[in-house]
């Protein structure tokens, strides 16, 4: 494994570290479920930003880059949002397990995603 995806494994271990630890602190003191997603994108966004463009593609820490990042990670939450609220919300569960069932379901959702968009014959999506 070379240092790239090294980092980019570690960083993004860390974002999910921060996103369920924020999840579950916050809810534990009260905080609202949106409230506590807007908490742990900002700090999430602030990690991975950071920890990607110095450690993983050694580059200069941008505002535009920072913008670039947060809009990539807004389509992130779109998958992310709606899978906590089912597990919290809809199936009731502590912010202990539904935060870390939500990020194992949305990173499935998102390899079968990346799978269907590169593996899947040319031929077939037309």
């Amino acid at each position: 494994m070379g240092r790239t995806s090294f980092s980019y494994l570690v960083i993004s271990g860390l974002c999910w570290a921060a996103h369920n630890v924020t999840m579950i602190v916050a809810d534990h003191v009260g905080v609202s479920l949106f409230a506590s997603i807007a908490l742990s994108f900002v700090i999430v966004v602030g990690i991975g930003y950071v920890g990607h463009a110095t450690l993983t593609f050694r580059r200069r820490l941008s505002v535009h880059g920072l913008l670039r990042y947060g809009v990539t990670m807004v389509a992130s939450a779109a998958i992310g949002v709606p899978i906590i609220w089912v597990w919290k919300v809809g199936f009731e569960l502590p912010m202990i397990i539904a935060a870390p069932a939500a990020s194992i379901c949305a990173i499935a959702a998102n390899f079968v995603l990346v799978r269907w968009a590169i593996v899947r014959p040319l031929a077939s999506r037309e």
